[in-house]
């Protein structure tokens, strides 16, 4: 029982003593597992669209919604809304 706790003793003691190279060292490890996720991809089985519903007998098909109303027109010209830059060359 000496002999680990001795060993487990030495590598806590190690781990303490290098906790920078360690935490390096499970990054390094948790990126080449991200990278071969990536590079291969776990294989799925694709999945059929299912197939198109089937009527039966007559179908009742819905009219057209109604055209959309005009737009108000208002009661003054939009042009005289806008002025006229002084630095233009070609004014209006």
């Amino acid at each position: 029982m000496n002999k680990l706790v001795d060993i487990v003793w030495k590598t806590g003691r190690w781990i303490w003593d290098n906790k920078e190279r360690a935490v390096l060292g499970v990054l390094v490890i948790a990126l080449l597992v991200c990278v071969y996720i990536v590079i291969d991809p776990p294989a799925t089985e694709p999945v059929p669209p299912p197939p198109p519903p089937r009527a039966q007998g007559e179908v009742d098909v819905p009219e057209p919604p109604a055209a959309p109303p005009e737009p108000i027109q208002p009661d003054y010209d939009l042009d005289e809304l806008v002025t006229q830059n002084p630095f233009w060359a070609n004014p209006r």
